[in-house]
């Protein structure tokens, strides 16, 4: 059954595209945003858009200079295509910050536990195909707790190349900063991601292909 919210996240060891050790608790005390996706994804508007978005996210949160506590993650299901370097050279692509923002891979076994706590579900119609997969985004508190798990509501048909509308991830996200504190910072960084949600894609019917 997949985690909710103010459940505990709980803590694997993974490894990020610069080759190193990342925990989740290296990161408690600070609002995290993660995403859930594969490199090779063939559609712009679906794995692509969503770290685009994400892209969005970090440039408009590292303008405030003020906001440290936050980091987004982006982690692949697909750990046999997607090695550190490959992540590399992806995050890259969209000009991503080691120091606000991780690219993950990591055995099958934590990568499968992860993803079915988070709801994230993929799988492959037939050997060699992209993944089909569900989107999700998991938001998680400055206390290592779930603040809140959420799938887009709407569809696009990755086909028809629509630009698909962002969705409320930064509201939870700023919503879960400012339940710890009513800072001006925190307060800057609420304005922030509510400008730039980093919801990906949709799924249909829970589900869209690649």
């Amino acid at each position: 059954e997949p985690l909710g919210a103010g459940d505990a996240l709980p803590d694997y060891t993974f490894t990020n595209e610069l080759g190193q050790a990342v925990t989740f608790q290296q990161f408690k005390g600070q609002v995290l945003a993660m995403t859930f996706f594969f490199t090779r994804c063939p559609f712009p508007t679906f794995c692509p858009k969503l770290a685009a978005n994400f892209a969005e996210v970090q440039a408009r949160l590292k303008a405030q200079r003020d906001l440290k506590d936050w980091h987004l993650f982006t982690l692949s299901f697909d750990p046999e295509t997607d090695t550190p370097a490959t992540l590399r050279a992806y995050a890259e692509r969209y000009g991503y910050d080691p120091a606000r923002w991780s690219f993950l891979t990591g055995t099958m076994l934590d990568i499968a536990a992860i993803t079915e706590q988070c709801g994230v579900q993929y799988w492959r119609s037939e050997p060699g195909q992209p993944f089909s997969h569900n989107l999700q985004t998991v938001v998680v508190d400055r206390d290592g707790k779930i603040f809140k798990s959420q799938q887009p509501s709407n569809h696009a048909d990755p086909s028809s190349g629509a630009t698909l509308p962002k969705g409320s991830a930064s509201r939870a996200m700023s919503r879960a900063r400012d339940a710890n504190s009513g800072s001006r910072a925190r307060r800057a960084l609420s304005r922030r991601l509510r400008s730039a949600s980093p919801t990906g894609p949709p799924p249909s019917s829970n589900s869209s292909p690649g």
